[in-house]
């Protein structure tokens, strides 16, 4: 079963905001963690934001995945998330930071949930710990643990 089909097929089934309204919001239930207290890990901001037009358009770009997701178009939302890492994966921003890291955990979490697309999802969160794993931002640290976490559960 491909990736939008099996997520229209959940979203009948849990509702009218889709199977992945705890997934696409860093929630990763998939994997064990709490949607409730993730949600709100996506909308804190973190630090003084020196660029916020720049950090609007991560932004932007992060909750379009999100809102696909929500819609039943996995495949475009994997294609926003991974537009976000490209444009701003170098991006110094703690508030930026947080939608890359965001966005790759989702992009893994998305792959085994719906398509059991175990190498690629650990690719993406390979990514987000190479990237983010020696970062001090404790929001940026929980992310990261998620990822690892999600890591150690995959078959090898």
């Amino acid at each position: 079963m491909n990736i939008n089909k099996a997520l229209r097929k959940e979203s009948k089934k849990s509702g009218i905001m889709g199977a992945c309204i705890a997934l696409a919001l860093v929630g990763v239930s998939v994997m064990g963690y709490n949607p409730v207290q993730a949600a709100s890990v996506s909308s804190v901001q973190v630090g003084n934001t020196q660029n916020s037009a720049q950090v609007s358009k991560a932004d932007a770009l992060f909750n379009k995945g999100v809102v696909l997701c929500q819609q039943g178009h996995a495949q475009e939302a994997l294609e926003t998330w991974d537009k976000l890492v490209l444009q701003f994966g170098n991006a110094q921003d703690p508030n930026i930071q947080r939608d890359v890291a965001s966005a790759l955990l989702n992009k893994g979490s998305l792959l085994i949930k719906f398509d059991h697309r175990h190498q690629e999802a650990r690719a993406a969160w390979d990514e987000l710990i190479r990237r983010f794993g020696k970062t001090q931002n404790p929001l940026i640290q929980q992310i990261v643990a998620w990822a690892r976490g999600a890591l150690a559960k995959l078959p090898q």
